[in-house]
């Protein structure tokens, strides 16, 4: 399939999607969630580079955490886990760009999880420890993500996808949660999957930026 194939088949997927949570269709809404993702993941598969194997093996675990979690299916532990293992691979993929401790991004992201978890805290019961483990592991994502910034060897456009994809995804996860523990709400829902799809979309875009040569300047 051409990438413009690929793009058709994902916008349809997005639209059906939301489409099914109009007309109140769960079952379409479990099949067609996925899809966008997945269609990220076989363009990815297909770059080059070392980081793209990585990047497309942790889309694809996100598409099955989409099965996973969605209606009727809401196999909600096992989604946690597939998603975990997608931002530990998220993370290897970071970590092969650059090894910078990067300490001064750790500060305000563990800021960011102690917040998010503190907030939940209370709601989440024999869920405790398997969201404090998520939570940690997106941090640690999202810090590497964010240790890309001014780095000699991550291409600006490189760094920028990938803190603009993880900032993005510890957001949509932000908004589940609250959905799921605390008040349900189909904004919320419409919110969090925009928020969401547009995360892995960007951090898809991380690994053709990472591929496409830099401009050369003009000589006379």
């Amino acid at each position: 399939m051409t990438p413009r194939q690929l793009a058709i088949g994902g916008f349809t997927a997005v639209a059906v999607f939301f489409g099914a949570i109009v007309f109140e269709a769960p079952l379409l809404q479990a099949l067609a969630k996925p899809i966008p993702v997945l269609i990220l993941a076989l363009w990815a598969f297909r770059q080059p580079g070392r980081d793209a194997a990585w990047i497309a093996a942790g889309l694809g675990f996100s598409a099955l955490g989409d099965l996973l979690l969605a209606q009727p299916i809401d196999a909600f532990v096992f989604g946690l886990l597939a998603f975990l293992i997608a931002h530990l691979l998220y993370l290897s993929a970071f970590v092969l760009r650059t090894r910078a401790p990067a300490l001064g991004w750790a500060v305000p992201v563990t800021a960011f999880g102690i917040g998010v978890f503190v907030t939940l805290k209370p709601y989440l019961g024999e869920l405790h420890d398997a969201v404090l483990a998520y939570v940690v592991v997106i941090c640690g994502m999202m810090w590497r993500a964010l240790a890309q910034w001014g780095r000699e060897e991550v291409a600006p456009r490189v760094a920028l996808w990938s803190a603009l994809g993880a900032v993005s995804f510890a957001l949509s996860d932000v908004l589940v949660a609250r959905n799921r523990f605390i008040e349900e709400s189909l904004t919320t829902q419409i919110v969090l999957m925009l928020l969401y799809w547009s995360a892995q979309w960007m951090l898809a875009a991380s690994v053709s930026a990472a591929n496409r040569p830099a401009l050369q300047p003009d000589r006379q």
